[in-house]
């Protein structure tokens, strides 16, 4: 309900209860007026029968007396044990009985006054003059009940002209609080809502006043105005800081990748070592000039494979480094391998096995193939160094093995790499992707790997979960947005 009908329905409660109260006191008061005018008429009539009663001995006189005033319709005298004296009309035995236990002369015994009224009846007690004797009296006066007050002609009257001034009372303050407040109020309330919606191109024109209402339009214009100057800044400001962000990112990434060729560098210089160690004692037997010309020819075999062994390596390092990016459509199988590749040495050094289950025939992704490698093999690196890390807390236990495997649905590719090695407590996952976090022991982890990795999914529109337990194995699964393209190629033969 809005504030215009609570304060219509307010001020139409209140104009109602003011006409109710004014109706009660109306009826309230004038029945006490007509009972006091009541009152006056009656003791001034027994004032006037006391005095006839003091200046008459004859009953029969007072009688006629009392009949020919036309005062009294019907009265009756009674001594104080309640029998008859006189009355104005001749009673029978039986209605001379009932005065004994008239409830009205009881009652007028009773009360200081000695007056009762009870409608045209008036009862009270009189002391004789002359020889002080107490009499009863009891008259009946018609015309008290001339002035009889019936409170439904006076609420006609009110009935008819208050709900015209209720009315025009109603309309003026409606007016006027539709005028200086609410209309105000609701400006107010439209201009927030565009606020909250995010729109801050509205504007509020100050007013002149001194009232409370103006006060806050002029506040509220005012606080508008700060927040837009405010807004400016803060959206320059944001600006700057999300070019930062993206640049520190850019970094972020950059050191990570330096981080792990710091860790692949043993693995490298092995397989460079290896052919380089061959050829140079080739091209030595080579260059002394005495062999046959069969076994020169399988020196430079051997040469050419030592060499073909060191640009495959190198091939491997050069597509790990950061160049260019050119997001394009991204089969992840080869990624994967690539980023198996890339560990294979160490992979082989400590017996670990891999089984990789990804076949050739997954659907594309749009990405950058670099990026996801990276991603991949950070992981596949973490995963070594959790069996590692069990291995040498458990010597007996028997682990060694990644897998990695992948799920599909109309929208969404996921791969899942799986360990078995030392496994995360649930802090440790809470804080696995916060940046420079580590569970390694100090000089073994750069904290880098799982949040550049998140970063990089979350770029891709994807998300990387982690799932484990203390001792029992991680599983770490990215899930990305299959590409527009390939969608109709799943859902397609789904319908068939």
């Amino acid at each position: 309900m809005s504030l215009r009908y609570k304060i219509l329905i307010a001020i139409i409660s209140v104009m109602v209860l003011i006409l109710g109260l004014l109706t009660l006191s109306l009826y309230v008061d004038t029945s006490a007026r007509i009972k006091a005018t009541q009152n006056e008429i009656a003791q001034l009539n027994l004032k006037v029968v006391q005095d006839w009663l003091a200046n008459i001995n004859d009953w029969k006189v007072l009688q006629g007396r009392l009949n020919s005033t036309g005062l009294f319709s019907k009265w009756v005298i009674v001594n104080s044990d309640f029998e008859v004296l006189s009355s104005s009309t001749p009673l029978s035995s039986q209605e001379r009985a009932a005065y004994k236990q008239d409830s009205d002369l009881i009652m007028a015994m009773r009360i200081d006054s000695r007056v009762f009224i009870n409608g045209s009846n008036v009862s009270t007690w009189l002391i004789m003059p002359k020889d002080g004797k107490t009499v009863g009296v009891k008259m009946d006066m018609q015309y008290l009940t001339l002035a009889k007050f019936n409170p439904w002609d006076s609420i006609k009257i009110i009935l008819l002209i208050m709900p015209l001034g209720t009315i025009l009372l109603i309309l003026s303050i409606y007016f006027l609080l539709t005028r200086l407040v609410i209309k105000p109020i609701e400006n107010l309330s439209k201009t927030s809502s565009h606020i909250a919606k995010g729109d801050y191109n509205v504007e509020i024109k100050p007013v002149s006043g001194n009232d409370e209402v103006t006060n806050l339009i002029n506040t509220f214009s005012l606080m508008l105005n700060e927040i837009k100057e405010h807004r400016g800044h803060m959206e320059s400001k944001i600006e700057e800081a999300q070019v930062k962000i993206k640049t520190t990112e850019e970094q972020l990434i950059i050191a990570q990748r330096l981080s792990a060729t710091g860790t692949l560098a043993a693995g490298i210089a092995h397989e460079i070592n290896n052919p380089l160690g061959g050829i140079i004692n080739a091209a030595e037997s080579l260059k002394g000039g005495k062999l046959d010309k069969e076994k020169a020819d399988e020196y430079l075999d051997l040469i050419i494979d030592g060499l073909d062994r060191i640009a495959e390596t190198v091939k491997k390092i050069l597509q790990f480094f950061p160049r260019k990016l050119a997001p394009q459509a991204v089969d992840l199988k080869p990624v994967i391998d690539r980023a198996i590749l890339l560990v294979q040495h160490r992979l082989e050094s400590n017996n670990i096995t891999v089984e990789n289950s990804v076949p050739l025939s997954l659907p594309s992704i749009f990405g950058e193939g670099n990026e996801l490698q990276q991603v991949f093999l950070n992981l596949m690196m973490n995963a070594i160094d959790a069996i590692l890390t069990v291995r040498q807390q458990k010597p007996d236990a028997n682990r060694g093995k990644i897998v990695i495997s992948h799920e599909i649905n109309a929208r969404a590719l996921a791969i899942s790499v799986k360990d078995d090695g030392i496994g995360m407590s649930e802090n440790e996952i809470k804080q696995a992707f916060d940046l420079f976090y580590t569970n390694k022991e100090p000089g073994k982890g750069t904290g880098l790997g799982l949040s550049v990795a998140f970063n990089i999914i979350e770029n891709h529109g994807g998300k990387i979960t982690l799932e484990s337990k203390r001792n029992h194995g991680a599983t770490a699964k990215i899930t990305l947005p299959i590409m527009k393209e390939t969608i109709k190629s799943i859902v397609e033969p789904n319908k068939e």
